[in-house]
């Protein structure tokens, strides 16, 4: 780009300062750009070609493309992940975009689930008695989890089955009833230590590379990691999309013969439970539900009435709840005094009336998938998405799900459409990025070669031999053996070229490299060659450094034959000079070998030469003067 650059600058300041009949005549030689975009191309296509190699062979450690991955999530409200929920300690609550994880759903068909087909709810705690705890000033009043009346948390402990390949089973009788429709969900966890599984009800297997047992609550299908993950955990899900009467008559009777739902009053009685049961009253006159509840209809309309008092004008969404005088209990004063809370306050108030009603209830607390990235076709979930809601007992259809709080309340993005696809786009990056970098280790290198075999395989068969393997391969392409489609026809055709291509570069390749090799055999050859002569060669350098000492120089432009034929013109002892530049010649360009006798002819001259002095050599040319006087 440099040589580029300056190449034009220099034209425009010829034709500027000459003209362009004068700027032609300078000597402006074109810059060639091939050789250099053939190396720079070279270059990228090798390091390409190297990092592909790496990313394959080596898993990955790190952090995220655009910065670290999300750090620890810390509590946020309706989605605490404690074992009590206390009002007391919920003080104002600020949105935060941080994220929690992603989700993405799937239908039985692959195809992606959005809000527009299905709203998901994400469990992951669950509360279904409203108790106080001793204390000062008339203790706490807080939700607990209570299990088959043990006082404590009840779980089982799950972990892989071989016969279902890994998989770990959570609903085991679901895998006998045939008409329901199921729903995976895949995971990324971006918190730093994760006790919770975020699951839809109900989770029929878990399987993760990550894990291999969890903890599943007995009573409410709540899954937990047996031991805490400190790094980014990934799993996958296959829950149930809606429970059919033939699963929930299962459910039931895997429960266990004698299994019903309790109904778990608050404990001890509410101080105000006279106005709750007032109110229950009213509802029921409203649903038309007085005496004893027939079943499952009801039920559901007493809790749709229940809903809609709570979604009435009367009460209203605030983030910034009332603050709780000691020993008073904030549920009473929501519903009967303030009218005002978060979604924790609107699912205590519908679960107590219906307790109240003698109807099954609890309150579940995790996250309300909202923020759909339809560019990557998954769920952000953020801490501002956290959530409560109630899951209320309906026989033969069991635990439903309704969500008392004003759907107005729901948080809306302020994004600009266009911000919020640039949004979209950089946030499906980073997910890229962790999914396919940042979480690709050996199990993925297995499954990714796995995966390349198998389909290789597909239009090869399964050949006893690697020659029997191409036969079948190439038949395949040729003749359509086997009901390939036309996609996939043309990605087999697609890598059989890709390998003839890399055969005959591979050959080339190692031609090219034998012929390196050959030219720098030769060249060694020929510099041991060389070296053999170099000594026959020297004659005329030992020659010209001995006149050099001896104060005779050759005139300017003189070739060494003319040097030689005048120093034996000058000095007689000289006379073997122009025979040995002959020889020089022969052995320096023409690569010819002296015979024996010849090399000790010139070594006993040139040994003569150098025990010879100036007034020797002088001496010897004022005799051949003298000489030539006389015959005169």
């Amino acid at each position: 780009l440099h040589l580029a650059i300056e190449t034009q600058r220099t034209r425009r300041e010829n034709l500027a300062l000459f003209g362009r009949s004068r700027a032609r005549a300078i000597c402006m030689a074109p810059w060639d750009s091939w050789p250099v975009a053939r190396v720079s191309s070279l270059a990228g296509v090798t390091t390409l070609l190297v990092g592909v190699t790496l990313f394959i062979i080596f898993p990955r450690v790190g952090a995220g493309m655009f910065g670290r991955l999300e750090g620890h999530v810390a509590s946020a409200t309706g989605s605490s992940g404690r074992a009590t929920m206390d009002f007391r300690r919920f003080g104002p609550i600020g949105t935060s975009q941080q994220k929690v994880f992603r989700a993405q759903l799937t239908d039985s068909n692959g195809r992606n689930l959005g809000p527009e087909e299905f709203v998901p709810y994400f469990r992951e705690t669950v509360f279904d008695q409203y108790r106080q705890r001793p204390g000062p000033r008339g203790g706490v009043w807080e939700w607990r989890t209570v299990t088959r009346g043990t006082g404590a948390p009840g779980h089982v402990l799950l972990e892989e089955s071989a016969e279902l390949g890994g998989i770990i089973p959570v609903l085991p009788v679901a895998y006998g009833v045939s008409d329901v429709e199921l729903i995976t969900q895949r995971y990324w966890l971006e918190t730093d230590l994760h006790r919770h599984l975020f699951t839809l009800y109900p989770p029929r297997e878990v399987s993760s590379r990550d894990i291999s047992q969890v903890r599943r609550s007995i009573d409410d299908f709540t899954l937990s990691v047996y031991v805490p993950t400190p790094q980014s955990l990934r799993y996958e899900v296959v829950s149930v999309k809606q429970i059919s009467s033939n699963l929930a008559t299962a459910m039931t009777s895997a429960y266990g013969p004698d299994w019903e739902p309790r109904v778990l009053k608050p404990d001890p009685a509410l101080p105000r439970e006279a106005e709750f049961r007032a109110l229950v009253a009213e509802l029921d006159a409203q649903a038309g539900t007085t005496g004893d509840l027939g079943g499952a209809h009801d039920i559901a309309r007493f809790v749709g009435a229940a809903k809609a008092y709570l979604r009435s004008p009367r009460f209203g969404y605030s983030l910034n709840p009332p603050p709780v005088r000691g020993g008073d209990e904030t549920i009473s004063d929501f519903l009967f005094d303030h009218h005002q809370g978060h979604c924790e306050y609107f699912a205590a108030a519908l679960v107590l009336l219906c307790q109240y009603r003698g109807i099954p209830a609890r309150i579940v607390t995790g996250y309300l998938g909202r923020d759909y990235n339809e560019v990557g076709g998954y769920y952000n979930v953020s801490r501002e998405d956290a959530h409560a809601w109630a899951e209320i007992y309906l026989p033969g259809r069991d635990w439903v799900r309704f969500d008392p709080t004003p759907s107005g309340a729901l948080a809306q993005t302020s994004y600009r459409p266009w911000m919020l696809r640039m949004y979209r786009y950089f946030d499906y990056l980073q997910f890229q990025w962790a999914n396919l970098v940042v979480d690709y280790d050996a199990n993925s290198r297995h499954a990714l070669f796995a995966g390349i075999v198998n389909w290789l395989q597909r239009p090869a068969g399964r050949r006893p031999t690697a020659w029997g393997a191409v036969q079948a391969y190439i038949s395949e392409l040729v003749w359509w053996r086997s009901e390939l489609g036309v996609g996939d026809r043309l990605l087999y055709w697609l890598f059989a070229i890709m390998v003839v291509t890399l055969v005959l570069l591979v050959t080339y390749m190692v031609a090219v490299v034998i012929y390196r090799v050959g030219r720098v055999l030769r060249r060694w050859c020929a510099r041991r060659w060389s070296a053999r002569l170099s000594g026959e060669s020297a004659f005329y350098a030992r020659l010209c450094r001995r006149m050099e000492e001896l104060d005779v120089w050759p005139q300017p432009g003189q070739t060494p034959a003319e040097f030689a034929a005048e120093l034996a013109t000058r000095f007689p002892v000289l006379q073997p000079a122009p025979e040995l530049v002959a020889d020089y010649y022969a052995t320096r360009f023409g690569r010819r070998v002296l015979p024996e006798s010849r090399r000790d002819r010139m070594e006993s001259f040139l040994r003569n030469l150098a025990s010879m002095s100036r007034a020797q050599l002088s001496a010897g040319d004022s005799q051949q003067a003298t000489h030539g006087r006389t015959s005169d």
